[in-house]
């Protein structure tokens, strides 16, 4: 936010850096941070990265997850829960992709 407004100089308090970086075409912190964690989740289901796939819950025949629940904070929070909470809402055309590249571009213009 703050670089969207540097980049328009425009400090003033009525300017909105929301729409600054709408108009750049700039996605926030947030929505990167949670891409990233879905093209990880999709490299762990296809194998491509070196670990055990028992450490995810269980998936139904729709490539959905059982949700993962938590009462403490933390946990909620943690990789597993929150990137499988936002994989169950991504539409079945893309999680169904099995080539990372486009599941990838598939994914970021999804939340663009």
């Amino acid at each position: 936010r703050k670089a969207a407004s540097f980049a328009y100089s425009d400090r003033r308090r009525t300017s909105s850096p929301t729409e600054m970086m709408r108009q750049l075409g700039w996605v926030s912190l947030e929505t990167q941070r949670k891409i990233a964690s879905i093209n990880m989740l999709h490299k762990i289901i296809n194998q491509e990265l070196d670990l055990p796939l028992n450490i995810l819950p269980k998936i139904s025949r729709l490539q959905r997850f059982h949700p993962v629940y938590g009462r403490v904070e933390v946990y909620k929070n943690s990789f597993i829960p929150s990137t499988i909470n936002a994989w169950n809402h991504l539409p079945l055309n893309i999680i169904k992709i099995d080539d990372h590249q486009l599941f990838k571009d598939k994914v970021t213009t999804y939340f663009s």
